[in-house]
């Protein structure tokens, strides 16, 4: 589920697949405090916080087994984070790069109307926040 920002009080699946689901999430800390998808079953009580059976970084990093079986319904529950959101910058960068793409000289290097800086800027600036900021 990748969907508008995360709301205690709003959510996109219903408690019965949470249920069923193997759910991964990409933070545990969040989901549990700001996901609805998360927040209102275990308001509800129909899950604990032991079915979050991991985050999306030890299913990646092979900690934890994805789906394990074809019967497994898995559900990763994203509410975004901004590590993420640079992970994705970076992958774009080495395509662009590997392109032979390079920013025009009238952009500059870290030019503030430079779309491009200027969102890494941004980017950068959201990772160092600290939580509850």
């Amino acid at each position: 589920m990748v969907g508008a920002a995360p709301r205690a009080d709003h959510r996109e699946v219903d408690t019965i697949s949470i249920r069923r689901s193997r759910l991964i999430v990409d933070s545990y800390d969040t989901a549990v405090s700001k996901s609805g998808d998360v927040c209102i079953p275990l308001a509800e009580g129909a899950i604990t916080g032991d079915h979050i059976v991991a985050e999306l970084g030890d299913i990646v990093s092979g900690t934890v087994a994805g789906r394990r079986t074809d019967s497994d319904i898995t559900l990763f529950n994203s509410t975004g984070l901004a590590l993420q959101d640079l992970a994705a910058v970076a992958t774009i960068l080495d395509g662009i790069a590997a392109s032979g793409w390079r920013v025009p000289e009238e952009c500059g290097y870290l030019r503030r109307d430079c779309w491009l800086p200027s969102m890494i800027e941004r980017l950068l600036a959201a990772v160092r926040t600290e939580p509850g900021d």
